[in-house]
């Protein structure tokens, strides 16, 4: 590959991890995956993906692209930006996904769609601004796509915690009137002998 070409794939690794708020990184078995079944397999993503979103009526569905990556080139280009942390994924063939929308449900989604697709090897990424395990992705799918839905746990959480702190303090201070009354009682009988 000639320095001219180097440099604009190079700034264009580095624009897809400073633009897309959610790229993740593949490693795929090149014996089996051909860039025609590359682009098939992107194809079936999409749709997968689109139809979901439909099911679920999110109005805006992600765009979804692939980019087979020069591992050389990628560790070069990202050795000087803030994306440092990842270049040791990037060995053996690999493959970038990445999307226009980074949510819990897509994120499922993906991985759900992997699991069907045993020639990929899920390693890691970028989430918004975070850059990610395989680990940390199943995480992020545990979260809820609905803001309202989190609100309500955060305020239930927080209102069980108070009712629990509530109960203990009415059980003390039960106690330390029974305590108290006890004592008058003892103060009491040895006032009166």
């Amino acid at each position: 590959m000639r320095k001219h070409k180097k440099l604009i794939v190079s700034e264009e690794y580095v624009h897809i991890f400073d633009t897309f708020p959610f790229v993740i990184v593949f490693h795929y078995n090149n014996t089996v995956v051909d860039s025609f079944s590359l682009e098939k397999k992107k194809q079936e993503l999409q749709q997968f993906i689109e139809n979901a979103c439909i099911q679920k009526n999110i109005k805006q569905i992600p765009f979804i692209n692939f980019k087979v990556i020069k591992n050389k080139l990628m560790k070069s280009s990202l050795e000087k930006s803030r994306y440092k942390n990842i270049i040791n994924l990037f060995s053996g063939p690999t493959l970038l996904l990445y999307t226009t929308e980074a949510n819990s449900f897509i994120c499922d989604k993906i991985i759900e769609w992997k699991k069907k697709n045993k020639n990929f090897i899920l390693l890691g990424g970028k989430y918004e601004t975070n850059l990610v395990s395989v680990a940390d992705l199943l995480e992020i799918t545990k979260i809820s796509l609905n803001k309202e839905d989190e609100i309500v746990k955060n305020i239930s959480f927080i209102n069980s915690s108070v009712v629990q702190l509530t109960q203990s303090l009415s059980q003390n201070q039960v106690s330390i009137l029974n305590l108290l009354q006890v004592l008058s009682q003892k103060e009491d009988s040895k006032k009166i002998l």
